[in-house]
């Protein structure tokens, strides 16, 4: 009997631990961020990004005024907005994300 409830709470904890891993679920956010005229700018505004919980990274671009920030669990745009300000410049949440073109 207390061989199959031994096994019974392994099994659980087991299941409950796969729960919390997979409920972490890795995302994609896209920035707006406007104000930034050269690579220094890029360079404030990902290092601003990258320290925000959660931010896995973060791929700024000046031609384009984006950022694309990929994260390893829920990060709230607001979190992000706000490193962003306190960089020194303004995010706007897009409803779409800059594909890299390939150089060659």
């Amino acid at each position: 009997m207390m061989r199959s409830v031994s096994l019974l709470l392994t099994v659980l904890l087991i299941m409950a631990s796969m729960a919390v891993w997979a409920g972490e679920k890795e995302g994609k956010t896209c920035l707006n961020v406007k104000g930034m005229t050269c690579g220094h700018c890029v360079d404030r505004v990902k290092t601003a990004l990258e320290k925000v919980e959660g931010v896995k990274t973060a791929d700024v671009q000046l031609k384009e005024g984006h950022a694309d920030v990929r994260t390893i669990k829920q990060v709230k745009f607001e979190s992000l907005a706000k490193a962003v300000h306190e960089a020194g410049f303004e995010a706007s949440s897009t409803e779409t994300c800059v594909e890299k073109k390939d150089k060659k």
